[in-house]
Parts: C-alpha cells; structure tokens; sequence
C-alpha cells in the first residue's frame, strides 16, 4: 500500500504518519470538545451560583463593580494585581530611558548610566534589603565559580537559597512589595546561576569589564527580573544585538510614532489589556479559586461531573493567569527589541504532556534542558542511553520539586509527570517497530491515526490528572484521582456503567470521560500540526529531540 500525497505531507516529526480525517469527521471533534469545554465553564458557573451566598461572605467588594464580589484568593493573582501599577510604571520609565540613552551617550556610558538606572528601579519596586541580600548570592556564587573551576559551589548556593528564601531572607510587610522581592530573589538565583554556569563552562579565570557589565545588565535588566527565564548565552546575544541597532540610531529621533513602536506591539499590547480586564471580569461570576480556600471543603459534595469541570476550569484559569503575567514583561522586552520566551500553550490542546512542558514555560524548559538534561544525559550516542536518559529526566524534576516545593501534591505531580514521558517514549519506541509499520500498511493510515488518538489515552490520564495535583491543595489531586479515575475505572470494569434518576454512575463518567479524550486527542494532533510548522528548531535540537523520543 502507497501512501498518498496528502498522507506523506502529513508525516509527523515525532515519527507518525498522521493521515488528514475528513473534514466532517474533525468538525465533529472540535465540536464535541468545545462544547464540553463551555459545559464544564457554565457547570462551574452554576456551582458558584449555588455557592455564592456562602462564598461572598468572606469575599470583598469589587472596584469595577461594587454591587458584586470578586474573587481574589489565589494568593499570586491577589498579589500580583496590587504589584502590578507600579511594575508597569517602572516599566515604562525604562522603556523611555531604554529608548533615549543610547541615541545621546557612547556605548560604553549608556551602559554605565542605564545600569545605575535600573539599579535605582529595582530599589523602587523592591528594598534595600532585598537587594543587598541579593548580591550577596551574586558576589559569593561567581567568586566561589571561578575560583573552584567548578559549578558545584553555585548549584549549592543558588539552590539552596531557592529552597530556603522564603524562610530566611529579608522580606517587605507591604503585600506589593512581597511579591516583587520574592520573585527577584527566585528568579535571580537562577540568572546567577546560569552565569556561573557560563563562566564555568567557558574556563572563564577573571571577570573584565565588558562581561562584567554584562553581568550586571543580566541581573538588573528590568523585564527580566521576574517571571521569564533566559539563559545568560541567550540574554547576553539579544543585548549585543540591541546595542548594535542603537549604535546605527545614535542621535536620531524617531520620524513617526510607528517608527518608536509597531503595530504589532500596540495589537500585543491591546490584547494583554483585553486579557486582563476579562480575568478580572470572570472573577466577579466563578468563584473557582475560593473551592480551594474556603475553611470548609465543598468537594466532597460535588459529583464526579462537578469534580471533573472544577478541575478544567481551574485549569485553564491558571493558563490565562499566566499569559498576562509571562505576557506584561515579555512586551516590554519586545518593545526594547529583545526576545522573550514566546507565550504558554493553552492547556485545552495538549494531550501529550512533553509539549506541555516545553511550551508553557518556555524559558524554564530552555534551563532544564540545557543546564540540566544535556549535562546529566552526556553522550547522545553512547553506552546505556536510556538509562542515562531516564537518570537525566530525574535530574531535572528534583530542581523542579526545588523550585516549586516538596509537599505531597507536587510529588504526585512529578510522579505523573515522569510517568507520562516513559509512557510517550515506549510510544514512540513501538512506532518505530516494523510490527507497527506492517499493522500500518494493513489498516491504513486514517485507522492509524485512530489508533494513535485512542493510545494516547494512556499520556492524557497521568499527565492531566498530575495537573490536577499540581493545581489542587488539600488533598483535590487525591480526591480527583480517586473518586473519577480509580472509582470510575473500578466501576467500568465491572458493567456498572449507569444513569438512574439522571444521577450518573462513576463508571458512566469514566466512559464518557475516555470518548470525550479521544475526541481531544484528535483535536490536539491537529494543533500539533501548527506547531511543527512554527517551531523550527536548530539541528541540534532536533538530533537532541530525536535521542529523547
């Protein structure tokens, strides 16, 4: 049997030949999943409307509209909205001065001025204290670095500090403050971190003062000082690439507003300010945040249909947090003519969770990879390669465990997590196999692709249900896992798959559940589709990525 011309165009990059479904037939999975996915949004809607008398209680007021409560307890978002005015006033005033210095000043002074300038901006959003708490770490980390030829001593250092910050290191009362001085301190032992990394690698014996700038520029560059992770080799290309523009532009005033910023900053930016005010919208109407911290726990009431739409919509909450938040920096950075990480995949089309992890928080995947994956793994091509690749995906989720906590559900979280990739490399292992190929040749390469979208069944459970770990405190992971997977599962095996008086069985759940994920396996590798188009990797990358399948 030959392929076709539309099959082999449609050869995926991770192996599979994924034929193209009539049109009808994906119509119809793209009309079940978004259905299902509003349903799971009203079904929230109305277990907040049940709830909502004894949930405003403790909620506060809203300042857009005072005769409604708003939601305001997840602790980041809480925090993050209150920082945010001054973080965007700090921003723009970089921006400006970003924008001006060079065209008025040598290379070399324009570097020296901006650096005292952004050393002035990190004192206004955070404190002294903070700071010189900081470079401490900065000073101690590099020293230790290059005198030992080692990066132990800032693994060690740099580490440790993530773990213990929150415990020993000087923090602001004001909330705003807080949240800014706890992300400088997490995200610049990372940046310290990976500059050490560098100097190490690069048998660098003494700092001069072209790196020594850098260095500084790295630390204090104020779109980066919180919540985007670049790597110093990275940081260190877009700054010389951006100091080289500004050199061609010295003393040149721009001849238009369009010519200072472009329309795609002003639609990127137009986009976050819609995005926000949404959120902030959605707040006053689902309370799906409050399930989580109300001092008495409502999920033991809800049913397995209840449990499962708290759980998406808690999900894609986080998602749409985590666009503005990665987005507001990121757009300042564009504006400078750097280059952020890109912004993280929606959690509504991915079912194989290695691209959740390398799409969502693009910088963290850049430094778990590189500094931590390609070290431990070695030899791409030599002895014991999947045991070395497995010790190295190890590796790289016990800094994950550091950098976000050890508690149980971040445990069960990784657990999952790591389950799920074996699971898509024993995937990708039988794709690979001649048995595969023949039994390809037989059914054809559509009922290939069905096959493959009810297989992954076996990727979405671990990995969507360690989200729900991830997400869920007070032990909703476990409740979760229990009451839809284990009890629903438990259920289907024994036929009671039923629906008395419109009160479904968990077995009935469970099955509609698997069809429902087969229908989003099939959505999601039509998505895919779009991404391998976008993603154009390095060859590098790529012989990295075929090693790790």
């Amino acid at each position: 049997m030959q392929m076709s011309a539309e099959e082999k165009n449609s050869v995926h990059r991770d192996g599979f030949v994924l034929a193209r479904l009539p049109h009808l037939e994906l119509y119809f999975y793209y009309a079940i999943w978004i259905a299902h996915s509003f349903g799971a949004l009203l079904l929230v809607y109305k277990i907040t409307y049940d709830l909502q008398r004894t949930m405003q209680t403790w909620l506060p007021r809203s300042d857009y509209l005072p005769s409604y409560h708003i939601d305001t307890s997840d602790p980041e978002w809480s925090f993050y909205r209150v920082a945010l005015p001054q973080m965007l006033f700090a921003n723009f005033a970089h921006t400006g001065v970003f924008f001006a210095v060079p065209r008025l000043f040598s290379k070399r002074t324009s570097q020296y001025i901006l650096i005292a300038f952004w050393l002035a901006v990190q004192l206004y959003l955070n404190s002294l204290k903070c700071l010189l708490t900081f470079a401490v770490l900065a000073i101690s980390a590099v020293i230790a670095s290059i005198f030992s030829h080692t990066q132990l001593f800032a693994w060690v250092f740099c580490i440790s500090f993530v773990m213990k910050a929150n415990r020993y290191a000087p923090f602001s009362p004001d909330p705003r403050i807080y949240y800014r001085e706890f992300n400088f301190y997490l995200y610049g032992a990372i940046k310290v971190l990976n500059f050490c990394i560098h100097l190490t690698r690069n048998k660098v014996a003494l700092l001069n003062e072209a790196m020594f700038i850098r260095y500084m520029q790295y630390l204090l560059y104020p779109p980066y000082t919180s919540m985007l992770i670049v790597l110093y080799e990275d940081f260190d290309k877009q700054m010389a690439d951006v100091e080289q523009q500004q050199e061609t532009k010295k003393g040149m005033l721009p001849s238009s507003f369009s010519s200072f910023i472009s329309t795609e900053l002003i639609w990127k930016l137009a986009r976050l300010v819609i995005w926000y005010f949404a959120f902030e919208l959605v707040l006053h109407f689902i309370y799906v945040h409050s399930f989580f911290n109300v001092p008495f726990s409502p999920f033991n009431r809800f049913s397995n249909y209840e449990l499962a739409a708290t759980a998406y919509v808690h999900g894609q909450m986080f998602f749409w947090k985590y666009v503005i938040i990665f987005g507001v920096p990121s757009w300042f950075a564009l504006v400078d003519g750097m280059t952020p990480p890109k912004p993280p995949i929606c959690i509504s089309r991915v079912s194989r969770y290695s691209r959740m992890w390398r799409y969502f928080d693009r910088g963290l995947y850049q430094f778990l990879k590189i500094q931590v994956y390609m070290p431990l793994m070695g030899d791409l091509n030599g002895a014991y390669v999947r045991w070395r690749r497995l010790a190295a995906m190890a590796g790289a989720f016990m800094f994950v465990l550091a950098w976000h906590g050890t508690s149980s559900n971040y445990v069960c979280w990784v657990l999952l997590s790591g389950s799920e990739l074996c699971i898509e490399w024993i995937g990708y292992a039988i794709a690979r196999t001649s048995a595969w190929g023949k039994f390809s040749l037989m059914i054809g390469h559509r009922n290939q692709r069905r096959v493959i979208a009810f297989a992954m069944l076996a990727t979405v459970i671990p990995g969507i249900f360690g989200v729900f770990f991830f997400l869920g405190r007070d032990g909703f992971g476990q409740l979760v896992f229990k009451k839809v997977l284990i009890d629903g599962l438990t259920d289907a095996l024994h036929f009671r798959i039923t629906l008395n008086a419109s009160i479904p069985s968990a077995g009935f759940v469970f099955v509609h559940l698997i069809l429902l994920g087969y229908c989003f396996n099939q959505v999601c590798l039509q998505l895919d589709e779009s991404i391998n188009k976008d993603d154009e990797q390095s060859n590098a990358d790529k012989r990295l990525n075929e090693i790790i399948s």
